[in-house]
């Protein structure tokens, strides 16, 4: 699955456009490395999304076999491993 369908079925973003835009922008990685909307994603990647306030990483746990599921599914599709603020000191 494309990482940027991953991050709107798994719900870490709003919308597909938004995914494609923070991957343009550079503000997604998948293991360490910036990720592209059509990279690939595999069980076991780590994903960090840059936003205005808050870095989220989450560690994928499952691709559906659906562009579509539910928010219960959607839950189980990803782990959340690190969340900080982002945020000058």
């Amino acid at each position: 699955m494309r990482l940027d369908m991953f991050l709107k079925t798994s719900r870490m973003v709003k919308t597909r456009t938004d995914a494609n835009r923070l991957c343009s922008e550079g503000r997604v990685t998948v293991n360490g490395m910036i990720g592209k909307a059509s990279r690939a994603v595999a069980v076991g990647d780590v994903i960090a999304v840059e936003t205005v306030d808050v870095i989220r990483s989450i560690e994928v746990l499952k691709i559906p076999a659906n562009k579509q599921v539910s928010k219960d599914e959607a839950r189980y599709l990803a782990r959340e491993t690190e969340s900080k603020s982002n945020e000058p000191i």
